[in-house]
């Protein structure tokens, strides 16, 4: 261990890096990526740490920072599933705002196209009723201590159910592993 001069590059930074070199080089046809996080950092400059994403696709866009579709294609033969699991989104005042960003950089570099199978998977043990999630989804500004409230009906809720909802203008199934009151 050595003290190095000036800063050092933060957590998204370095995995994006990584992710970027693993691609360029063709290290692999399949990659794993975890990034653990304590929440969605403001950059000086307006921004935020999400802007680190867009340099896993760095070889895939042009002069004009435009996405190349081909290079979209060539690499979607290769690597054709890309999950991205996001956890606690309810735990900080910026976690509808990370996933807005997700959704940004999946929307950007066309994820959803030529020929990938991109999820986007949200978990969080605090949101159990598809009303709740609409709510706490619809907006993705900074809300410090947000609390969301609603009665919950009489009867049980059922152990596992799935209920088609509609995110970004998409379909998105939500899936509720109850297990309140745990035993």
């Amino acid at each position: 261990i050595w003290e190095s001069a000036g800063g050092s590059s933060g957590v998204m930074s370095s995995i994006c890096d990584g992710l970027y070199v693993g691609l360029h080089d063709q290290l692999s046809n399949q990659l794993v990526a975890t990034v653990a996080l304590q929440s969605l950092k403001k950059t000086s400059n307006g921004g935020d740490t999400l802007i680190h994403l867009d340099k896993i696709f760095g070889d895939m866009i042009n002069q004009k920072k435009k996405v190349i579709p081909a290079e979209m294609q060539k690499l979607a033969q290769r690597i054709k599933h890309i999950f991205i699991m996001i956890d606690e989104i309810t735990g900080d005042d910026g976690g509808v705002a990370f996933l807005e960003g997700i959704t940004r950089f999946v929307r950007r570099f066309q994820l959803l196209q030529h020929g990938f199978n991109t999820k986007i998977i949200v978990a969080d043990a605090s949101i159990v009723d598809n009303r709740v999630i609409h709510q706490h989804l619809s907006e993705s500004s900074y809300e410090p201590d947000k609390i969301y409230f609603c009665e919950a009906d009489k009867e049980v809720i059922p152990p596992l159910t799935q209920h088609e909802l509609e995110y970004d203008h998409k379909k998105a199934l939500v899936i509720n592993a109850n297990a309140y009151p745990s035993r």
